[in-house]
């Protein structure tokens, strides 16, 4: 018995056709995991991170502009949804790509 269901985190804007490397580099790896053989896949694109006292100067500087989404918040959105998911697994596609706008609908608390 292996790893049946795999979770990645990547990036908005992933995609193995970017003209821009960090872009390009994620959606490579995604496209990659995808392609190993795991019954199920999700794939977590989300925005800007809030890291709190962690945050890089790009960060501090882009949360004036925009909120980003606490990583606390996200692992426990991921955590939670990857619970959902397994107890869901028969009706599962291969892969799920939760996009920015997607793991905001996901449950903090709910399982």
């Amino acid at each position: 018995c292996g790893v049946t269901h795999f979770h990645l985190l990547t990036s908005a804007g992933s995609s193995k056709n970017s003209i821009f490397l960090y872009p390009r580099t994620k959606g490579e790896i995604e496209d990659f995991v995808s392609k190993v053989g795991f019954e199920h896949t999700s794939i977590y694109r989300p925005g800007l991170l809030s890291r709190g006292n962690e945050a890089r100067t790009v960060e501090k500087i882009a949360e004036f502009i925009t909120s980003g989404l606490p990583v606390e918040s996200l692992a426990k959105k991921i955590g939670i949804n990857s619970f959902n998911e397994w107890n869901h697994k028969d009706t599962l596609s291969p892969v799920t790509i939760y996009e920015s706008s997607d793991i905001k609908q996901l449950q903090e608390t709910e399982i």
